[in-house]
């Protein structure tokens, strides 16, 4: 289980969930998070033993409030 990093201002927190349930927060680092191109609307990521991981968001990431 991964919980909240020790220096969350380093990343942006992500609620995660569909239909109005949430699932919980998944923390982005900021720099990844920055290099994401404006009019992204996922985001795909790997963790270590536990495989990989696509968001999908609703809107752009421009219009997402970090």
């Amino acid at each position: 289980m991964v919980g909240k990093p020790d220096n969350p201002e380093d990343y942006v927190p992500i609620q995660v969930g569909e239909w109005a349930r949430g699932y919980g927060t998944v923390y982005v680092p900021r720099e990844m998070w920055a290099g994401l191109r404006p009019v992204s609307r996922a985001f795909t990521f790997y963790l270590p033993d536990r495989g990989r991981f696509r968001l999908e968001f609703d809107l752009p990431v421009e219009r997402l409030e970090p």
